[in-house]
């Protein structure tokens, strides 16, 4: 068998396992329409961010061009020269925004495949900018709910990653997803993601056991298909 056949069928056997946990957890992504929804709901953050900017941009100043432009064409590395030579402008912001959105949409739809080393840098960058976006928008209240959210995604994603070769330790966590959650709900209550924020906290931490137990299993997974 070929090298390359063999490793499409271990990750195909991998997603089928991931396919029957989520199928028989109590608590969390119990489906996997439900895990559907939730990516969906972290990834709103896109045309929300769009919708802010377009109120703002009125003047099409040159940098607003530029990132549409950049947007348009999924050019990641013009929005992230964008963000690093105009640092304090609202475009620069609206481009790490939109770095964070784009890298963890594709980091989630490929972080249980043959792609998963880059799908997960790009989970962890996503986490990263969704964070340092969370602390510099306490003051917006539309803003900051989406970088709190992305940032409890990403984090609760990878807390399903194993730290090298040891299962036992992962590269997220849930708490530190909770606390996201928790601000989120907390300081922005009448934001449209603070039900939702709500929702995930009161299904996990009603059923906290049975997450962990399903994060476990998974790195579990990961880690034995990495041997292979």
């Amino acid at each position: 068998m070929k090298a390359e056949h063999r490793k499409e069928l271990q990750t195909n056997f991998l997603a089928d396992r991931m396919g029957r946990l989520m199928q028989g957890m109590k608590a969390g992504p119990q489906t996997s329409g439900s895990v559907v929804v939730w990516v969906l709901a972290a990834l709103t953050i896109g045309t929300i961010v769009a919708w802010y900017v377009a109120g703002m941009n009125s003047n099409r100043s040159p940098l607003w061009v530029r990132f549409e432009k950049d947007s348009a064409d999924h050019d990641l590395e013009g929005l992230r020269s964008l963000a690093t030579s105009n640092p304090g402008t609202l475009p620069a912001r609206a481009a790490r925004f939109q770095r964070a959105r784009v890298s963890l949409q594709e980091g989630l739809a490929n972080l249980y495949s043959n792609q998963r080393d880059a799908a997960v840098s790009q989970v962890k960058q996503a986490r990263q900018l969704y964070a340092d976006l969370a602390q510099e928008c306490t003051d917006d209240p539309i803003l900051a709910p989406q970088a709190l959210m992305g940032a409890a995604k990403a984090e609760e994603a990878l807390a399903g990653i194993p730290k090298g070769d040891d299962s036992a330790e992962s590269l997220g966590s849930v708490d530190k997803a909770l606390e996201y959650y928790h601000r989120l709900a907390k300081d922005y209550p009448n934001s449209f993601l603070a039900k939702a924020a709500q929702e995930r906290i009161d299904n996990l931490e009603k059923s906290r056991d049975d997450a962990d137990k399903f994060y476990q299993e998974m790195r579990k997974l990961v880690a034995e298909n990495q041997e292979k």
